[in-house]
């Protein structure tokens, strides 16, 4: 479907915002800026709109990030230093694990270079292409009889425009043999919302499955695309989903390449050739600037076909193709980027070192309203799922975490969580012991993690008498051993473990086979080389109950040898080299959003006179929805009433609210579109009904 007076306007805006103009959109033209004082210097170093500019706060002096975390988690080991890389220390029975089962002792060493071909080997297989499984496979497992009216409701309008774009494969075949050209596909652009618990993940694998099945039936070769901003939730998803960074070739700190060459281009235009349809997860970590980027390299991996057809790939918004998005946007927004809800940015307020990316901040907003207002032959749509699918017993702290994030909470709330703090709250003296010991701490200050990763390092070597395997990274000259691990892919500089600490993955390693930034798992080992304890080891042996991929050790399919990564900081000479791997009894909460936390979790949300972390938007949220239940749940220093409070004055919340109005909107005209829920009420209704039924059903069957 073309869109060239769309394109074309969006394409001169970046143009000229190359050249240094501000669109005025009044008056629609460029007016060259330039700041001519020291005042207005100033005034360009305040963020436009709402930027998430740190990982959890707003407040660099206060929170300086991950240096401050590795300083604080070197400084908690200093009173065990006698532990650290202990000279004469056994290095063999470190390289070396009891069997639980068996209790055979496990040699940890194999052939390294093996163990990386049948990864990739493996990896390719897993991967590859995916596919709908057999008919009666998919109708068994993922039957549409299961969702409730709203989620039916989505799936039948994907359905149904997967069915047109069948029948206009089928009529453009029959076009290209007659004129030579293909004839346009229908495409869909909608959104898919809810909060934790309102059943997206299912309803979007029911979909997916029931379009691949319906794209083979019909003998087309129209694929379906899967992405998620993190590597944890790509891997939630399933069905082949990979990481936006990874699909779309733009990895943050990297310089961007508008124009992919050699190898780059060949696995870009190989993998998007046949995708109809792109439904992008967590699209509330999806900034603009980020999403302009996703359209250029759709655009490209279009190319071919486009031009083959006679037609600019340039008239094409998204390359053509289909897209759902999918989140909450009561989550936390994007870092280093505009959240799709900020539309009060603006140029002259836009932070010196976010000033590359403002020309796609423009570009992305242009994109937007492709999903929000009808333009052409495009019809944007939304369906918001309300309906929270939990226990009884956990609905109580479901409805109280859906309060909170509106900031909406009570004081009967505030006084609920309240005594679940470890200080002043009714827990046992068993819970608490169990809370310190076995739940993961989030907190919102990278040093607060690594005071408690270092706390926790230091009494289990002194505790157990183990050691502390402080694993320095290797550099290629001294100027890198001082840059940040974000440089350099998640590689940290400096890494402090020991036999059986929780650790956490920091870069994707093989998120296909659940190792993701941001999987965690226990330490089984360490393997050194004929230098023993102290040089550069040869691989860390890890326990990743996620893990799904080939087995390495005999009777152990969740023990995985993770070796050792190579970097280089784009555009130097500078390289690292490390483990993707670190202390996991604690991570911030930014690194904790979409992950759920079986073992239970204990919040830390310590603030400072200028910046409430309770207060900012999305971030207790994402803290408290972490684990399964309030009986998983504690809390470090609850934070005043008066922070929560605080925080319905957020312009964030502000901005999110009416955006989503906006898509509220858009879903009451897609039900009534799609279904006989004309109104609310009676989306509810059919939504008691069906609970009715299902319970019913459910009763019968246990009867049975």
């Amino acid at each position: 479907m073309l869109y060239r007076g769309d394109v074309s306007q969006a394409n001169r805006r970046a143009e000229q915002l190359r050249k240094g103009g501000i669109f005025n959109q009044k008056h629609g033209f460029y007016k060259r800026t330039r700041c001519t004082s020291a005042a207005q210097e100033a005034q360009s170093a305040l963020p436009a709109g709402v930027i998430n500019v740190c990982e959890d706060t707003e407040d660099e002096e206060e929170y300086g990030g991950e240096e401050k975390e590795i300083a604080k988690e070197m400084q908690e080991l200093r009173a065990s230093q006698k532990w650290v890389n202990q000279p004469g220390w056994d290095a063999v029975s470190e390289g070396q694990a009891g069997c639980p089962v068996t209790g055979n002792v496990v040699n940890l060493r194999l052939d390294w270079a093996e163990v990386e071909r049948k990864m990739n080997r493996d990896l390719d297989g897993a991967v590859g292409k995916a596919t709908a499984e057999k008919e009666d496979e998919v109708l068994r497992r993922y039957p549409l009889e299961l969702l409730d009216p709203t989620q039916r409701a989505f799936a039948n309008r994907v359905l149904a425009w997967g069915a047109e774009l069948v029948e206009a494969y089928r009529r453009s075949v029959e076009a290209i043999a007659a004129t030579g050209k293909p004839l346009k596909l229908p495409v869909l652009r909608t959104w898919l919302g809810g909060s934790a618990g309102s059943g997206k993940s299912t309803t979007l694998r029911t979909i997916v499955q029931h379009l691949r099945l319906m794209f083979a039936k019909a003998n087309i070769g129209a694929t379906v695309e899967l992405t998620a901003y993190t590597g944890v939730a790509a891997f939630n998803i399933g069905l082949g989903a990979k990481t936006c960074c990874s699909s779309f070739q733009v990895f943050p700190g990297a310089v961007w390449q508008h124009e992919l060459q050699g190898e780059a281009f060949r696995r870009l235009e190989q993998q998007w050739k046949d995708v109809v349809l792109l439904i992008v997860d967590e699209i509330s970590f999806v900034g603009k600037a980020f999403f302009a980027k996703m359209h250029h390299r759709l655009q490209q991996g279009k190319r071919r076909f486009f031009s083959e057809a006679g037609l600019d790939p340039s008239d094409f918004l998204f390359g053509n193709v289909s897209m759902i998005l999918v989140g909450d946007f009561g989550q936390l927004e994007p870092i280093d980027d505009w959240s799709m809800c900020d539309n009060e940015g603006k140029g002259q307020d836009c932070p010196a070192r976010l000033r590359h990316l403002w020309r796609f901040q423009k570009q992305g907003q242009c994109l937007l309203r492709e999903f929000l207002v009808a333009t052409g032959e495009t019809k944007p749509e939304a369906i918001l799922l309300q309906n929270i699918h939990r226990s009884g017993d956990d609905m109580a702290w479901t409805e109280s975490c859906l309060r909170l994030r509106d900031f909406e909470c009570t004081e009967e709330d505030f006084r609920w969580w309240r005594s679940h703090d470890l200080d002043r709250g009714n827990l046992s003296e068993s819970e608490k012991t169990y809370f310190d010991c076995h739940a993961v701490w989030l907190c919102a200050r990278c040093e607060d993690v690594g005071a408690r990763n270092g706390r926790k390092l230091a009494h289990m070597a002194e505790d157990e008498k183990r050691l502390i395997h402080q694993i320095h990274a290797q550099h290629s000259n001294k100027t890198a051993k001082r840059q940040p691990s974000s440089v350099f892919d998640g590689l940290r500089p400096v890494i402090n473990l020991v036999r059986g600490c929780k650790v956490m993955l920091t870069r994707n390693v093989a998120y296909e086979f659940g190792l993701a930034n941001g999987t965690r798992g226990t330490l089984i080992g360490v393997v050194y080389g004929p230098g023993g304890v102290g040089t550069f080891p040869e691989a860390v042996v890890a326990e990743f109950t996620e893990y799904c991929g080939p087995e390495f050790y005999p009777g152990q399919p969740k023990w995985v040898p993770i070796l050792p990564k190579f970097s280089r900081k784009d555009g130097t000479r500078m390289t690292r080299i490390q483990f993707p791997i670190v202390a996991g009894f604690a991570l911030t909460v930014n690194k904790a959003q979409g992950l759920t936390i079986k073992e239970g979790v204990v919040i830390h949300l310590v603030g400072s006179k200028r910046f409430r972390p309770a207060s900012k938007h999305g971030l207790a949220f994402v803290a408290w929805t972490r684990s399964e239940s309030f009986r998983m749940t504690a809390f470090k220093n609850l934070p005043a009433w008066g922070d929560f409070m605080k925080g319905k004055e957020s312009d964030m919340l502000r901005m999110r609210k009416r955006f989503v109005e906006r898509l509220q909107a858009l879903h009451q005209n897609t039900l009534a579109a799609n279904s006989d829920m004309k109104t609310a009420e009676q989306e509810n209704a059919a939504y008691l009904r069906w609970k009715a039924e299902q319970e019913h059903d459910s009763k019968r069957a246990r009867a049975a």
